[in-house]
């Protein structure tokens, strides 16, 4: 998937015919340009579903909110943990099964991190997460490499009216799938399902693609609780990564 789990709606974007390629629907794309204004709308929205990875599913359920905080807790398996990302400060904690198999912390480290709040630096990775979150990011890589577009017309979700838009996947870099968009009102997307795994190669876009193949073959997420209320703030008593290493040098010179 597209530089994290958290940005699923690119993989059912809208892109335009090519030399000797079918082109997308023009419904189809009204909507997808309906929906690009619709997410810079967003002050808030909650997301939750899987991905699928080298044939392992994480689940993810969280919540972003302006004007860039965001907090997700992550199941693989047994393995949780749950991270509060906030401007200049990123906090997890996690269980022992997340530090030993996600993180790989050494085996003596592990009591003294598992399910305590721990302070992180604020690598460039997480602050990039934070800025595929905005909704300017999110508007933007909705328009990128999904391959040709149809549009399979009025649809109901969970008992809502929705345009259902279907990825044929057929574009270097693309993947099948369907997005679901809301019908009245603003044209949020509602829910994203990717059904196949990318196509090799494709065009570029910084702010769309992460630094590694995108080798993800399925994933189903849902938007919802846009622009509700939410409080997201740094955790009490986190401890930093350097309080944690003078604990394990203190641990070894006992």
């Amino acid at each position: 998937m597209r530089r994290a789990l958290l940005l699923p709606v690119v993989l059912l974007a809208g892109c335009g015919g090519g030399s000797g390629k079918p082109a997308s629907d023009a419904s189809a794309l009204r909507v997808v340009a309906a929906a690009k204004r619709a997410i810079l709308g967003l002050h808030s929205f909650h997301i939750a579903g899987t991905n699928t990875e080298n044939g392992q599913i994480m689940a993810i359920a969280g919540d972003w909110t302006a004007p860039g905080r965001a907090e997700a807790t992550l199941r693989r398996g047994p393995a949780a943990a749950r991270l509060i990302l906030i401007p200049g400060a990123v906090y997890m904690r996690a269980n022992a099964r997340f530090w030993t198999t996600v993180s790989r912390v050494p085996p003596h480290a592990v009591p003294l991190v598992s399910n305590r709040w721990i302070a992180l630096p604020a690598t460039d990775k997480l602050k990039r997460l934070l800025a595929d979150l905005d909704p300017r990011t999110l508007s933007h890589c909705l328009a990128f490499d999904a391959g040709t577009l149809r549009d399979e017309g009025i649809q109901t979700l969970d008992g809502v009216r929705v345009h259902e838009l279907r990825s044929l996947g057929d574009r270097p870099g693309s993947a099948p799938g369907v997005a679901y968009f809301a019908a009245r009102g603003p044209a949020l997307p509602l829910r994203t399902v990717q059904t196949g795994a990318h196509r090799p190669g494709g065009p570029s876009d910084p702010r769309c693609q992460s630094d590694r193949p995108d080798r993800s073959t399925a994933s189903d997420l849902r938007l919802s609780r846009f622009n509700a209320p939410v409080h997201i703030a740094a955790p009490p008593n986190a401890i930093t990564l350097q309080e944690i290493a003078a604990k394990v040098r203190g641990t070894h010179a006992a």
